[in-house]
C-alpha cells in the first residue's frame, strides 16, 4: 500500500511539473506574440537547450531546471 501511495504522489508531482512547464511556455509565447523577430524564437532555443541537456545525460530534474530557467530568462528579456 505504501508503494502505491508513493507512486501516486510521484505521478501527481510529475503532472504538476509538466503543467508548470506548459504554463511557462504559454507565458513566453504570449510575450513574444507582439514581436515578429522573436516570435517562437525562445521556445526553439529552450528546446535546443533541453535536448542538449538530455544528450549530456543529465538527470531529469536537472533538465527540467534548465528548461525552466531558459523560459524565465527569455520572459525577463521581454519585460
Amino acid at each position: 500500500m505504501v508503494g502505491s501511495s508513493y507512486e501516486q504522489k510521484e505521478q501527481r508531482l510529475q503532472e504538476l511539473r509538466h503543467a508548470y512547464i506548459d504554463a511557462l511556455e504559454i507565458s513566453v509565447k504570449y510575450h513574444e506574440s507582439s514581436d515578429r523577430y522573436t516570435k517562437v524564437h525562445s521556445v526553439r532555443i529552450s528546446g535546443s537547450v533541453s535536448e542538449t541537456a538530455i544528450a549530456m545525460e543529465l538527470r531529469r530534474t536537472e533538465v527540467e531546471t534548465i528548461l525552466f530557467r531558459s523560459y524565465c530568462l527569455f520572459t525577463n528579456f521581454q519585460n
